[in-house]
């Protein structure tokens, strides 16, 4: 009778990849050499990725909003293998490679498939399964489904204190853990719905702890196993996680044992009959040379074989359907070996490609974590940008302003210069209001003159044009200068008898 099959392993995050790309048959070259790429289509779909294990690992964590911390070496994720021998799906369901499954056995790797949620599920739901599929495309079918140990209760660790309130520690500098009164060490238990955490051993902890491998292979005997005559297997077993891999070869090696001690009944037969067909020695062709003290044996031979020639013959047609035998069971050995020699070669080409997988998420984990570090501090330049060119206005503004303020300013006093030099010409030039000087020696003219020059260069360096002009073509007294110079007259009034008043 067959018997039933359920494996837990456990995998690092640098696993996700290499095994997606297995899982879900991915276009790459498999090194499993029973993956017929022929016959994928035959496989069964309960969860799919849309952008691969990498990304929905992710997409999971952020849905759930899970918490628990990463290391190198930590299991990121499981898989669980679903699976009996080849013979159970052809006596029980009729299945053939390359065919169709029966309505039957789909119904059964649905009833497994609801198994596995009720005993790997968030909360009996799919939320945590990256992915889950039936492969017919390979010698033995299995459902083979990957997800993510989450727990919403697990128990943390309570570290004793000391009068001052903080942590004890050992000599090595470790926090020391507080025990009750019993020495029994203590903990605080969670519960947290809205941020389970990923932890394999509190996720199997709340499953029974070391009972929980043996619960679980109970649970599917009582719900599946048993209902469609499945042995339960070695009750009480610790092997919670061999893979699929170490299965087939376990049941290789069960397979050459078995063929081993079907054989060798025929092979002491053989030799026992070889013996009596060979009493001597061959001296010369047809002569055969006999001790003396075998002879009375050979004689007693010869008379058995006269006697029991028939049953002698009967033998000598055994011994050629032995031959037979032997020979079909050393081949099969032989394919054997060669098989168990092909899976060691594939686990170790498995191991190789998830250590450069491996590499690769590592290298992909340290470009996101730089584009995350990159894509913050572009956050703050642009902030500390957008600060700078506020203040950058501010002081554009304030500048202008004062720019403004020194031009009007200046002007100002171009405008006085202006009047000054005019006002000063008029002593040269004035002719009709009295302001000029008669007399003027030459160097005093030319001082006037220069005075008009100096003022009407640095007019226009300055950017008064018009000013420049008007020091070089007019003279005169500005309004404010001549209501400075000469004050209104005060008029006076006469009264009636002509007095001024």
């Amino acid at each position: 009778m067959s018997s039933q099959v359920v494996r837990i392993q456990g995998f690092t995050k640098g696993s996700l990849s290499g095994i997606g790309q297995e899982a879900e048959r991915g276009n790459v070259e498999h090194r499993n050499i029973d993956i017929d790429p022929n016959r994928k289509e035959m496989n069964m779909y309960f969860k799919q990725t849309e952008h691969g294990f990498y990304h929905e690992w992710n997409d999971i964590k952020t849905a759930l909003n899970v918490q628990g911390k990463e290391t190198k070496k930590g299991i990121a994720f499981e898989g669980m293998v679903v699976t009996a021998d080849k013979e159970f799906y052809k006596e029980r369901f009729g299945w053939e490679q390359g065919k169709p499954m029966s309505p039957d056995m789909v119904k059964y790797w649905k009833e497994c498939y609801e198994y596995a949620k009720q005993e790997i599920g968030y909360k009996g739901t799919d939320k945590n399964i990256i992915s889950a599929v039936v492969h017919a495309d390979e010698t033995t079918p299995h459902l083979q489904l990957y997800y993510l140990p989450i727990t919403e209760k697990w128990q943390e660790k309570v570290y004793a204190k000391g009068e001052d309130g903080k942590v004890l520690r050992s000599e090595r500098g470790t926090p020391i853990q507080a025990k009750d009164e019993n020495g029994k060490t203590l903990y605080n238990q969670v519960e947290n719905d809205n941020s389970p955490k990923l932890a394999r051993s509190e996720f199997w902890r709340v499953r029974g702890g070391q009972n929980s491998y043996s619960q679980m292979q109970d649970r599917f005997h009582e719900q599946i196993g048993k209902q469609y005559g499945l042995e339960r297997g070695e009750v009480g077993s610790d092997k919670q996680h061999r893979t699929k891999n170490q299965w087939e070869q376990e049941q290789l090696t069960a397979e050459k044992e078995r063929l081993t001690a079907e054989v060798t009944p025929y092979r002491e037969l053989k030799q026992g009959i070889e013996e009596v067909e060979t009493p001597g020695k061959t001296v010369l062709p047809g002569i055969v040379a006999v001790k003396k003290k075998d002879l009375s044996a050979l004689k007693e031979q010869a008379k058995a074989y006269s006697i029991n020639r028939d049953e002698i013959e009967s033998v000598r047609e055994r011994t050629a359907t032995v031959t037979v035998r032997e020979n079909r069971a050393d081949q099969r050995e032989r394919t054997l070996d060669n098989r168990e020699n092909e899976l060691a070669a594939q686990q170790q080409n498995l191991q190789q490609m998830y250590q450069r997988q491996l590499n690769l998420n590592q290298l992909l984990e340290r470009s996101e974590k730089d584009r995350d570090r990159y894509k913050t501090e572009n956050e703050v330049l642009k902030h500390e940008n957008g600060s700078l060119k506020a203040e950058i206005e501010r002081v554009r503004e304030t500048l202008t302003k004062q720019i403004d303020s020194l031009k009007k300013t200046v002007r100002g006093a171009y405008e006085s210069l202006t009047n000054t030099v005019k006002a000063v010409g008029m002593l040269k030039y004035d002719k009709e209001d009295g302001y000029g000087i008669d007399n003027l020696t030459k160097k005093q003219e030319k001082l006037i003159d220069g005075i008009a020059e100096y003022g009407s260069h640095w007019a226009k360096t300055d950017g008064f044009p018009e000013l420049a002009e008007d020091m070089q073509k007019h003279v005169g007294i500005s309004k404010g200068l001549r209501e400075t110079i000469e004050p209104p007259k005060i008029e006076h009034h006469h009264d009636r008898g002509g007095r001024s008043m």
